[in-house]
């Protein structure tokens, strides 16, 4: 069975395209474009992993980072954020809120892919 994950990504071209990269390598995908969609899906189904857009409507990444944290229904999947923004403290942020890594994008999507594969074996 491959892995499910869920990308939370407001931008509609990278969302699709992210969740196509994702695809081809075989991994099972669902897709939320704010964070109230992605707490949802959270809620809803059991996720490997997370990856999510520090910055989406409705309820921010950092936001879904720490009710993904706090609440043991979601099942505590690791989480990969994403930025649009190359700011150091940013990542010091996401990194003690429970984040596993920050991407800068664009999105390597080799480098993604690469990055997705350790953090399910873990």
């Amino acid at each position: 069975m491959s892995a499910r994950i869920l990308c939370i990504e407001d931008e509609p071209g990278l969302g699709e395209d992210i969740t196509l990269e994702l695809e081809d390598a075989g991994y099972a995908v669902d897709l939320a474009t704010d964070g109230a969609q992605g707490l949802a899906a959270l809620g809803a189904r059991a996720y490997d992993l997370v990856l999510c857009d520090v910055q989406v409507p409705v309820r921010s990444g950092l936001d879904v980072l720490a009710e993904a944290a706090d609440n043991p229904a979601y099942g505590a999947p690791p989480f990969i954020m994403l930025t649009a923004y190359s700011d150091p403290a940013l990542h010091v942020r996401c990194a003690r809120a429970g984040a596993r890594h920050l991407l800068v994008k664009p999105v390597d999507y080799d480098g993604l892919l690469a990055l997705i594969a350790r953090e399910l074996a873990r």
